[in-house]
C-alpha cells in the first residue's frame, strides 16, 4: 500500500505542476504581455492589411490599429 500511495502522490504533484505552468503562461500571455502593434514604428506612412475585420479578434485589432493612425486595407 505504502508504493501505491506514493505513486499516488507522484501523479498528483506532477498533476499539480502542469495545472501551475498552463496557469502561468495563461497569466502571462493575456495580463503580461505586451501588444506585437507596439513594436512597429507607427509614423504616418504605415500600413497594414487586417482580415477578417468585421467582427471579433479582427475588428479588435482593425480598430486598436486605427486608433494607434495606422493606414488600414480590410480584406
Amino acid at each position: 500500500m505504502s508504493a501505491l500511495h506514493s505513486l499516488v502522490g507522484f501523479i498528483g504533484i506532477i498533476t499539480t505542476a502542469i495545472l501551475l505552468r498552463r496557469f502561468a503562461s495563461f497569466v502571462h500571455v493575456y495580463f503580461l504581455h505586451r501588444s506585437a502593434v507596439q513594436r512597429y514604428a507607427l509614423d504616418g506612412n504605415t500600413f497594414a492589411v487586417v482580415t477578417g475585420a468585421t467582427g471579433g479578434m479582427g475588428k479588435a485589432i482593425a480598430e486598436d490599429l486605427y486608433d494607434r493612425g495606422v493606414s488600414l486595407f480590410i480584406v
